[in-house]
């Protein structure tokens, strides 16, 4: 199985190296179909890859609400080959983004898709590329990309992709973010990392097929040499709070402001490859909200669904940010030499400069062995920062890589009479699997949670390809802190940057949040994360009962016990919204695969999943997007699946699906 993942990651390098600066999304050529009567001569060992379809048309239309965003993307192919043509269609997508919708063109027309269960959608392609009939079958490859395959592609035909997803944003202070990823070759060269099958039903075909004149010819007669296509971007952008600014720092925009409420920008281009991704900023008028309550409930829900969005920056002066007790653990194990001890030695020098006059902190450097900086937390004197840059500054790269060590020692340096008014955290980062030491991923996790004694946050920086997931993300999960992975080559210094300009300022810690007047359940997040100076805490949910109802969110602050109160109103019905039951469904289904990854597939999680894809029109690994032919025969597997009792409920009204899923575009 490795070695056909990396003949998939080959293929995707090889491409990117040819193609810099392909956009989005990209249809790779699995094979060529020649004319009846030619005879193909034996493929050579080493097959070269084809060049993937012409991208001619791509349009992008955003929809912003609040801190809600609906994409949907148009993108048209050309087959510039001289034979029809099975393909796959690759599109990366944002964190925590849901595939909504899927359509392709069938003889011409823009057709819709059903959503069926995973391998029953499958095997009904199958049966159609068999008998050579148009089906396009979108499935889920991770949380960050997706893939159509499609078939048959005539030559010189233009096929239509349109994808619908939809994401949540968030906001630092008061400014929210937007990216669209046109620069795909990143994403291409990720590829080859990203340890997901992906099946081939054929073989590709070799460089001279290729390059046989009764398989690829010229461009039918009449039409024009191809080069890059147009590119159009549209957004629509609303906030209630009023919109201060709008800008982007890639790409000149053209901006139309009606009213303070909401903004129109477009950008248009052609006959240059995009060498950028899309960047779109947005600042709220009112940055200091405190809180805002955006409730979904349709005609005939008896149970609503909101999303909270709370970040009370005005309510915390400087004296009232919390004390912290930091400590940072860093690989310097031999895999770390070259440009990552030195982006390593940048990072760490500066999440040092950044420390608080109040905090407390150390300096763990970890191979075969374990080094600190002092034993035990120091004060964050100008002196001890000093003292702590230079011993930061000699660090280098040997030796194997003994975390077991490095987390003992980092744990036992913090309090165990933990001040809750003091939070504690561990800043780990290594690029490998442990090798010296205790190597056993359970008995690991076991010493760190038996040695965790001041509940301490443990936020994980993963480096190159080689880190053991497995352990990473259940420490990250285990002790409350988040993880990140930064793959070979990408700067170090910047996530953690950003990750500790974040951090540096924590404001309320053990936060919990509490609702008077509507009952309210399954909330996404499960547990509320620590605020910190800035940030945003993005709550979604479901709530029974209506009218106005108080919300208090309390935590640890530095003065002790602290709680804010806020006046909301729950509606009977509002459906204005229907976004939003789409959003708490994606996290929802987001946290049910992370229990499954970190914890092993079982029953009940996977019918749940299915359960909530099938109901909101969600991708995931379970379910996939399958267009049919229109007028298909009664007799087919696809129409005997799609009355079979895995497939997606009707649609009902005008097209939508319960919760405001929009149907087939």
């Amino acid at each position: 199985m490795k070695l056909h993942i990396r003949c998939w990651g080959l293929l995707l390098l090889l491409l990117a190296a040819a193609l810099p600066g392909y956009a989005q999304g990209m249809i790779i050529v699995d094979r060529i179909m020649p004319p009846p009567g030619v005879i193909l001569p034996p493929p050579p060992p080493r097959p070269a890859p084809l060049e993937p379809l012409q991208l001619t048309i791509q349009t992008v239309d955003l929809k912003v609400r609040d801190f809600a965003a609906t994409v949907t993307v148009e993108q048209t192919f050309r087959n510039q080959h001289g034979g029809r043509v099975e393909g796959t269609f690759l599109f990366p997508l944002p964190a925590e983004a849901a595939v909504t919708d899927f359509a392709m063109t069938v003889n011409g027309e823009l057709v819709g898709a059903e959503l069926l269960d995973a391998d029953k959608a499958r095997n009904v392609y199958e049966d159609i590329v068999r008998s050579q009939r148009d089906p396009g079958l979108l499935e889920y490859i991770d949380r960050t990309s997706f893939r159509a395959r499609i078939f048959p592609i005539e030559a010189g035909e233009t096929k239509r992709v349109k994808l619908e997803y939809s994401q949540a944003l968030t906001a630092d202070d008061g400014l929210a973010r937007f990216v669209l990823p046109l620069k795909a070759s990143a994403w291409q060269q990720g590829m080859w990392h990203r340890p997901v099958p992906m099946p081939r039903p054929f073989p590709l075909p070799t460089e001279r097929d290729a390059l046989r004149p009764s398989i690829v010819g010229p461009a039918p007669e009449g039409e024009p040499d191809w080069t890059p296509g147009r590119l159009t971007i549209t957004a629509e952008i609303a906030a209630e709070a009023g919109i201060k600014s709008v800008y982007s720092p890639t790409h000149e925009l053209d901006i139309q402001r009606e009213g303070d409420h909401l903004v129109r920008v477009s950008y248009e281009s052609s006959g240059t490859p995009p060498s950028s991704d899309f960047l779109l900023y947005y600042q709220l008028a009112d940055a200091d909200f405190g809180l805002s309550l955006v409730p979904y409930r349709g005609a005939s829900d008896d149970v609503g669904t909101f999303l909270m969005l709370i970040a009370p920056k005005s309510e915390f002066r400087e004296t009232q940010l919390q004390a912290k007790d930091i400590i940072f653990v860093a690989d310097v194990s031999g895999s770390m030499s070259g440009q990552k001890i030195v982006q390593m030695r940048r990072a760490l020098t500066f999440c040092l400069e950044q420390l608080n006059p109040t905090d407390r902190f150390g300096v763990i450097a970890f191979s075969s062995d374990v080094s600190a900086f002092e034993d035990g937390l120091v004060e964050a004197t100008d002196a001890n920062r000093a003292a702590a840059i230079e011993f930061v500054a000699g660090l280098e790269a040997r030796g194997g890589t003994n975390i077991g060590g490095a987390l003992e020692t980092a744990l036992a340096d913090l309090p165990t009479n933990r001040d809750p008014a003091r939070p504690a955290m561990v800043v780990f980062l290594t690029d490998g699997q442990p090798t010296v030491g205790e190597t056993r991923v359970a008995r690991l996790l076991e010493g760190v949670e038996q040695q965790n004694g001041a509940e301490a946050r443990l936020f994980v920086f993963g480096v190159g390809d080689d880190v053991n997931t497995e352990l990473l993300d259940r420490l990250s999960a285990d002790n409350h802190g988040t993880r990140t992975y930064v793959r070979p080559g990408e700067d170090l210094e910047v996530p953690v940057s950003s990750f500790y300009g974040k951090i540096a300022y924590p404001v309320l810690s053990d936060l919990k949040l509490k609702v008077e007047g509507v009952r309210v359940e399954e909330l996404q997040p499960t547990r509320l994360p620590d605020l910190f100076r800035g940030s945003q805490l993005t709550i979604l949910g479901r709530y029974h009962g209506t009218g106005p109802a108080t919300v208090t969110l309390s935590g640890t602050g530095a003065q002790g016990e602290q709680s804010h109160t806020y006046q909301v109103d729950f509606p009977a019905r509002e459906r204005t919204t229907s976004f939003v039951p789409r959003l708490w469904a994606t996290r929802k289904v987001g946290w049910l695969l992370e229990q499954i990854r970190l914890n092993g597939e079982t029953a009940e999680l996977k019918d749940e999943i299915v359960e909530l894809a099938t109901r909101y029109g969600i991708l995931t690994p379970y379910t996939s997007f399958l267009v049919l032919e229109p007028g298909m025969a009664e007799s087919t597997q696809a129409q005997r699946a799609l009355r079979g009792p895995a497939a997606a409920p009707a649609m009902d009204g005008l097209g939508g699906m319960p919760g405001g899923y929009a149907g087939g575009m």
